[in-house]
């Protein structure tokens, strides 16, 4: 239930409470912290933008452009209420701020404010409000939906199987971590994708062992929703991640860049829409230590 990966990114300079890079020489087991323990909490905070231009061709052939920016905010501390092993089964969201400004309007999400508990039971999450007004269907059912995307990301899917020096790189299961992006990136075209990780930095902070990773995802996708690429669009992110390597504290930040490109075409051929996008994404999240 770690929460870094929810977003996208080009490489950042992060700077650290140390500058020892650390032994080259050495090799290290790299070991992220994941749910907090039961009664403890945690705060994160996220922020992420997006940027886009699509050009829209109709069958009538008349082309519009469309721009829109977007960003969502997210403020919220995390408490684990349940745990089985390592993993917390329940667990509540109290969110101080939760809103998006879309085109110069911010718009509050309906659970800002609010506490929001989730609750895992025969495999899938459910969740409930607290407070009044309670929170609409509409609303809980796209809370729900994101809980339960089948291809959430796990701390494991960006640890490396064996210990690494630093600059050295692994592989991730890129076919994993591309759809843990979002479900609607469905159809990839493998052959064409990579994703690897790479260890920048070791360090000590605070009694506990730091590490700075760059992760590295090109992606090439054949759909998307009910967009079909006359070739692959390309789905390209960086990400630095500045945590605790030796899954001592959950403190840590991330930052993430990326860009999409791609030409595809929708709807039935009689009435066939052809479209051309081009996005620009970043973000950046900050998880506190627990307590």
């Amino acid at each position: 239930m770690r929460r870094y990966g929810s977003a996208f990114l080009a490489l950042v300079v992060i700077s650290c409470a140390s500058k020892n890079e650390g032994d080259k020489s050495a090799t290290h087991t790299i070991k992220l912290k994941g749910d907090p323990a039961l009664g403890k909490s945690l705060t994160i905070k996220s922020a992420s933008t997006m940027e886009f231009t699509i050009l829209v061709k109709g069958p009538d052939g008349k082309v519009h452009e469309r721009k829109q920016h977007e960003q969502d905010v997210n403020v919220y501390t995390l408490t684990a209420l349940a745990v089985e092993g390592d993993k917390a089964t329940k667990y509540k969201r109290v969110y101080d701020k939760a809103e998006k400004l879309n085109d110069g309007v911010l718009i509050p999400f309906p659970y800002q404010g609010r506490t929001v508990v989730y609750t895992h039971k025969d495999g899938k999450w459910d969740l409930t409000g607290e407070g009044n007004p309670p929170l609409s269907q509409h609303d809980i059912a796209h809370l729900i939906k994101n809980a339960n995307h089948k291809h959430h990301l796990q701390n494991k899917d960006f640890e490396p199987l064996g210990p690494v020096k630093i600059g050295e790189t692994w592989k991730l299961d890129v076919k994993k971590v591309g759809q843990g992006f979002g479900p609607e990136l469905d159809d990839l075209d493998l052959e064409k994708c990579h994703a690897e990780g790479k260890l920048v930095k070791v360090f000590d902070k605070d009694g506990a062992k730091f590490g700075v990773m760059e992760f590295t995802i090109n992606l090439a996708v054949k759909r998307m929703k009910e967009i079909t690429f006359e070739t692959p669009m390309s789905f390209e992110i960086t990400v630095t991640l500045d945590t605790a390597i030796d899954a001592s504290t959950s403190a840590g930040k991330m930052t993430m860049k990326g860009t999409m490109k791609g030409n595809g075409v929708m709807g039935p051929q009689e009435k066939k829409i052809q479209l051309e996008m081009n996005a620009n994404l970043k973000g950046d999240e900050e998880q506190s230590a627990e307590q």
